[in-house]
């Protein structure tokens, strides 16, 4: 009495889904090293654009609040009426200018200092899946190649003293000959 036998019916499915994980890991790989640059993209942008952007914005908005004050004192010293209204509404939106440009430079320095407790733990994620799609998974790739080539080795072997098995006509193939 032979042995139990493995019914192995389907190798190409384990080769397509081999090929499938090596796609995987070519796109998730490019994705992952695309975020990895965003990250220190963002993190110069913040630490040298935008800061010394921010910077010389309120340096100039200082300016011309300054301009604007000393042009409303001038203008309330000759008391022109409808000059020195105008005059106010300036100081108003240049006071209204400098701070939001506070606003924004405060945002961009605590962004600076908050930037690597807020953002390095996920990044440090992003890392470890890529350390695992560069070590782990090609190993899980040359695992499937070896285990198809190992089933199908199998599937082709035939106990000793058997033959092969006759081929029999499918019924559906003759009459597509015959028509």
């Amino acid at each position: 009495m032979p042995g139990p036998q493995a019914k192995v019916t389907s190798i190409e499915t384990l080769d397509s889904f081999r090929s499938s994980l090596v796609v995987y890991l070519e796109k998730a790989g490019t994705t992952l090293d695309e975020i990895n640059h965003e990250v220190r993209r963002t993190r110069h942008q913040l630490q040298n654009e935008k800061l010394l952007l921010w910077k010389m914005e309120l340096r100039k908005r200082t300016k011309a609040l300054d301009l604007a004050r000393s042009e409303y004192f001038s203008a309330r010293l000759v008391n022109t009426g409808t000059g020195v209204t105008g005059k106010q509404v300036a100081v108003r939106r240049a006071t209204e200018a400098k701070r939001e440009a506070e606003d924004k430079l405060r945002k961009i320095k605590k962004w600076c200092r908050d930037y690597d407790s807020e953002i390095e733990p996920l990044a440090k994620k992003v890392e470890n899946l890529r350390q695992s799609l560069l070590y782990e998974l090609p190993n899980a790739v040359a695992f499937l190649e070896q285990a198809a080539k190992s089933l199908s080795e199998y599937a082709s072997m035939r106990p000793a003293g058997t033959a092969a098995p006759a081929l029999t006509p499918n019924p559906e193939d003759e009459e597509g000959s015959k028509s």
